[in-house]
């Protein structure tokens, strides 16, 4: 987790000194059960969607993907 941290800071460290830029089109989807070790700045920086999880990963995953369309 620190070091994804670690570069999801980057990318607003490169946005900010204009050194790279990312696609507009980018989108960065994780998925997480919910924990006390999941960094906060990640969370402060995202769009959040809280959901049921159906039963299954194959089920959970669909379901995701189904509702961003």
């Amino acid at each position: 987790m620190p070091q994804l941290e670690k570069i999801i800071e980057a990318f607003n460290d490169d946005i900010i000194e204009g050194e790279l830029p990312i696609n507009p089109t980018f989108r960065l989807i994780l998925t997480s059960m919910p924990c006390a070790y999941f960094p906060v700045s990640i969370l402060q920086n995202s769009v959040k969607l809280t959901t049921e999880p159906p039963k299954g990963i194959k089920a959970n995953m669909m379901k995701t993907y189904v509702e961003m369309t």
